[in-house]
């Protein structure tokens, strides 16, 4: 989307310019306006693949500016029980990646009141408000759990990579001009079908070796001499998990490092060990191991780094996303082209896909183009891949190809009927829109439309929110407070750092782990450091660290809590 002007005029609806929620498909908000929201210039929601560039926010004359200009929030989903809050996101890179070899290109988006402060999804976009030049940045943590830190636009790091507000009363500048029009990629089919064919062997290969590599593939049989463990047979248990190292999964490692029994503790050393750097979720609980003192102490020694069968499935999600961006880039560009040649080649190609998530993409794209013949025979043709998931995705999948098949149907209708029809399938429905998962948002969009129910309403954006807070969303989704301030804190000091940096800290969640942790600016782990309480006080010290910038965040097993540059002078 690009060249178009957000600005509200008078009272009534319009209090976001752009609302965006579950943007899977790859996109691009560029050269575009927003002045004058009371609420936020944009918004997101979920899960979204999209990239801000090129884009104005507010306005040179302070009236015309936005409450805020971009929020990516954390939210709770409807009607969850218990609450379900989930993270949001926006695209990983807004600009180019920087690297240690290439500083980089900033996302080039212009801000002339710097109204960025918003961190509500701890993955957000957000402002540093310190000092007289306060800089902005875009911070995402997906990278966190591989081998880098991805981030661009960020302070400090490489230092032509960011757009810079030059004083108070100054506008944030752009930094490189930005040219007319969006520079679209251009994959012809032909090498997009060939470098497909090339991921598909890939991810082949690399499940096959994941299922053989993990646990030995024997999964159920180390569980199950864990569970039936004695003093006689624990050495062979010990082997056993040996054989199987450093590919253990969560599963198994946890069991093991959970019993309490104490039968040899060097041999259950010598097999966290194999394992380690251990995955994120079992160093959280290493201080709790049935060890002695001094083995714990040897084991963290040894916890700096990735874990190499984390790294191992990184590399498969790197495939899949891969694959997941090429067909997206594909579809993308058959709909841009007048001719319907294109989508007829990208249609082609899905169908020859043996997977469940294209054949979905293949039934969503039909339906679009109106071929709901095509779009009916695919959700038939997809019902084959559902027997290969677990029994539980298997009935969730099996329900959402009903759902398909109910809109292909109905979007066939006149505009007249299909909110009768829409009602009269209202429980139906309902059964969607309640739970998190595949077509919960197209059920609460359908019956939203139909105004059978209200599941998004205007959200109420909390005003000046310190960075060093994080806000929440309160038990009800529905009503206009839907996020509030949480005293969740987090304070680095000093900063810049001589001799030691202090971190103290206090979260809500008595029963979740929590770690400190600090990379290098080229996303290199160097410290992870558990914290033992829910309240309390941290201090690192730094005397074995060169002088420069690193990047000291706080995070459990599932997400970052908070993200913060720190300078060590010496």
């Amino acid at each position: 989307m690009q060249d178009n002007y957000f600005h509200k005029e008078g009272t009534g609806f319009g209090d976001v310019g752009m609302f965006i929620f579950g943007t899977q498909s790859s996109s691009e908000i560029y050269n575009n306006t927003f002045t004058n929201m009371p609420t936020s210039g944009f918004v997101a929601l979920d899960r979204n693949n999209v990239k801000l560039t090129c884009n104005r926010f507010g306005s040179e004359n302070e009236a015309n500016g936005n409450i805020f200009d971009i929020s990516v929030l954390k939210y709770q989903y409807p009607f969850s029980q218990p609450p379900l809050l989930k993270n949001s996101y926006i695209a990983q890179f807004q600009g180019l990646p920087a690297s240690p070899f290439f500083p980089g290109i900033s996302a080039k988006n212009q801000f002339f009141t710097n109204r960025c402060e918003l961190n509500t999804g701890q993955n957000a976009f957000f402002t540093n408000p310190e000092g007289t030049n306060p800089n902005y940045k875009y911070v995402y943590n997906a990278g966190v759990s591989g081998s880098s830190v991805n981030w661009t636009d960020f302070i400090g790091c490489f230092s032509n990579t960011f757009i810079q507000k030059t004083s108070i009363t100054q506008p944030l500048i752009v930094v490189e001009n930005c040219p007319p029009s969006i520079e679209q990629p251009v994959i012809p089919i032909n090498i997009g079908n060939n470098r497909l064919s090339q991921i598909n062997t890939e991810i082949q290969t690399n499940k096959t070796e994941l299922h053989n590599l993990i646990d030995n593939g024997n999964t159920s049989l180390l569980l199950d001499m864990i569970q039936n463990a004695t003093n006689g047979n624990f050495k062979i248990l010990c082997n056993k998990l040996l054989e199987a190292s450093p590919y253990l999964s969560d599963t198994v490692l946890l069991t093991f490092m959970r019993d309490q029994k104490q039968y040899n503790p060097p041999n259950k050393t010598n097999v966290l060990l194999a394992n380690s750097p251990l995955p994120d979720i079992a160093k959280a609980e290493i201080d709790g191991l049935a060890l002695p003192q001094h083995f714990i102490n040897i084991l963290k020694q040894y916890q700096i780094g990735i874990n190499q069968r984390v790294q191992k499935e990184i590399q498969f999600e790197n495939l899949v996303i891969e694959k997941e961006q090429l067909i997206s880039t594909l579809i993308e560009q058959s709909l841009r082209d007048t001719s319907s040649e294109k989508l007829d080649s990208v249609v082609n190609l899905l169908q020859t896909q043996t997977d469940l998530q294209s054949k979905l993409t293949l039934i969503s794209l039909l339906t679009g183009d109106s071929r709901y013949n095509d779009a009916t025979s695919a959700i038939i043709l997809a019902l084959p891949f559902i027997n290969d998931l677990t029994s539980e995705k298997q009935e969730e999948f099996s329900n959402y190809l009903n759902l398909l098949d109910f809109h292909v149907a109905l979007v066939q209708l006149p505009d007249s009927v299909q909110d009768s029809i829409v009602s009269e399938n209202s429980t139906f429905l309902y059964n969607f829109a309640s739970f998190p998962g595949y077509g919960s948002i197209d059920a609460q969009l359908l019956l939203e439309k139909a105004n059978v129910k209200d599941y998004y309403e205007i959200i109420d954006i909390p005003m000046f929110i310190d960075a060093k807070y994080f806000t929440q969303p309160t038990e009800n989704i529905s009503t206009n407070n839907g996020y509030s301030e949480v005293p969740e804190t987090v304070q680095i000091y000093p900063n810049p750092v001589t001799d030691k940096v202090i971190v103290q800290y206090s979260f809500q969640d008595e029963d979740i782990s929590y770690f400190i942790q600090l990379f290098s600016c080229d996303g290199k782990l160097l410290l992870s450091l558990p914290l033992r309480q829910q309240i309390g006080l941290e201090e690192i010290e730094i005397n074995g660290f060169n002088p420069g910038n690193y990047i000291l965040t706080i995070r459990n097993a599932i997400e970052i809590k908070h993200i913060e540059k720190i300078t060590i002078n010496k």
